[in-house]
């Protein structure tokens, strides 16, 4: 099975993603494998991050194989992901939504996940975006605009761009379109590195400012 490390770690994939430090690291199984159903078809593991040395439960489910062989991937992790590295000085309803969003994607309810991390952005934009971005009618003209007013880093615009999620999430708030997970978790992705830029960077930086002063 081809490795990602941008997904959570399981036993068929012991990389990726850690839901205590946000760091992507190497994981080694620490636990045993009690069965959840009398089949064997699920079972819960522990894996230990090789970055922050902590460990995290997994529930796993059996995946059948051409070959025969079977393979368990995860579909709940403990603790939550998403929830644990959010800098302290995240405006809450900011935090709340995107942490939220990560928790649907983390038991694979990918529209859930986009809705909160939809959500996120347009917290994002009540907060940091100047009167001219708020009366854009699309989320991504939104965006656009709080990168030409210089409130947000052009790079993050053009990533934007690159997601079909983003454009129609202003014109249809509720319109239950397909959608994958591969595509919540970009725009996942995007989120936690918009958080990054546009709050934890200048927070840690006025820490650190602070403390020297004194």
């Amino acid at each position: 099975m081809t490795s990602n490390p941008e997904s959570l770690p399981d036993s068929a994939d012991r990389g990726g993603p850690c839901p205590r430090c946000g760091r992507v690291a190497a994981f080694q199984h620490v636990g045993g494998s009690p069965t959840l159903k009398p089949d064997g078809s699920e079972r819960v593991i522990a894996l230990q991050c090789m970055g922050c040395q902590d460990s995290i439960v997994v529930v796993e489910r059996v995946v059948p194989q051409a070959n025969g062989q079977p393979v368990f991937e995860g579909i709940h992790w403990w603790p939550l992901p998403g929830v644990g590295d959010l800098d302290p000085d995240i405006p809450p309803q900011v935090g709340s939504a995107y942490s939220e969003g990560m928790r649907a994607l983390s038991v694979k309810a990918a529209r859930a996940a986009v809705v909160m991390f939809r959500g996120m952005l347009a917290q994002v934009v009540a907060d940091k975006g100047s009167a001219a971005a708020q009366a854009k009618h699309s989320l991504y003209g939104k965006l656009e605009q709080m990168s030409q007013d210089g409130s947000l880093h052009p790079s993050l615009v053009e990533w934007a761009r690159e997601i079909r999620l983003i454009g129609n999430a202003a014109a249809h708030p509720d319109a239950l379109d397909p959608v994958s997970d591969e595509e919540a978790a970009d725009l996942g992705r995007l989120c936690r590195q918009l958080l990054n830029v546009t709050y934890e960077v200048p927070a840690r930086i006025a820490r650190n400012r602070a403390a020297r002063i004194t």
